[in-house]
């Protein structure tokens, strides 16, 4: 290496949004075209089912006076 490519900035790392949760990744994988995915969600980014946590709506319970 030439000395101004050691004094030289690093670049940057590699970020994507998880297709499953929607989590800022600095290791995204590509689970299918177009898809990236956080490395805990490349089976359901691949086969696209979407956690149980995040398909089930979150009521809020109504309190009738």
């Amino acid at each position: 290496m030439t000395p101004e490519g050691l004094l030289a900035e690093p670049s940057p790392p590699v970020t994507a949004v998880c297709c499953v949760c929607g989590r800022i990744t600095t290791a995204p994988v590509e689970a299918r075209p177009g898809a990236l995915a956080c490395p805990e969600h490349i089976l359901d980014a691949h086969t696209g089912r979407v956690p149980v946590s995040l398909s089930t709506p979150v009521r809020t319970p109504r309190i009738h006076a």
